[in-house]
């Protein structure tokens, strides 16, 4: 006898994670080299969030869905936005997450080779919430990993300004 979660549970699921992740933030980490740098491992299930050196809360999260002319590519895919009434018909089950990582406002001067999506982040007692940048230091739960990408290094500048991005699918 076999299962299966329908479509409509996969849209529903990505329904509440949407509206619950309010406290979602995309960490970066992982300073040290990988075997292979050209060609990082692959994350299994039980990959872990190694050496991080900051998080930032998201800025825009927005249901998805593959389409060939979707303005989102992301991982070899172009997705397009969708609004949450639409989210059951088109089957949607992705939410896109991102934030800006600007200049100086994370340390600079290192590389880091892995992305890691997070909920239920806590700060540091005195940490203040309208602080939306935060160091290993000022946190006192990473909370779930939800999404880890492994990469080849980035550096980080103070003359840069990257988009951190993932899509998490239910």
């Amino acid at each position: 006898m076999s299962s299966i979660v329908t479509n409509k549970g996969h849209s529903k699921r990505a329904i509440s994670w949407y509206n619950d992740a309010k406290d979602a933030f995309i960490g970066i980490g992982r300073t040290t080299s990988w075997e292979d740098e050209m060609n990082p491992p692959n994350p299994t299930y039980d990959s872990v969030f190694e050496e991080p050196i900051c998080y930032k809360q998201i800025e825009q999260k927005f249901y998805v869905v593959p389409d060939d002319t979707g303005t989102i590519f992301y991982r070899n895919q172009h997705y397009k936005i969708i609004q949450e009434n639409e989210v059951v018909d088109q089957k949607c089950r992705w939410v896109f997450c991102s934030c800006w990582l600007n200049y100086d406002e994370a340390p600079v001067g290192v590389g880091y080779r892995q992305i890691g999506l997070f909920t239920g982040l806590k700060r540091n007692p005195g940490i203040s919430i309208a602080q939306y940048v935060l160091l290993p230091s000022q946190v006192a739960s990473e909370g779930d990993l939800e999404v880890l990408s492994n990469d080849t290094v980035t550096y980080r500048s103070e003359s840069k300004r990257e988009r951190l991005a993932v899509i998490i699918e239910f």
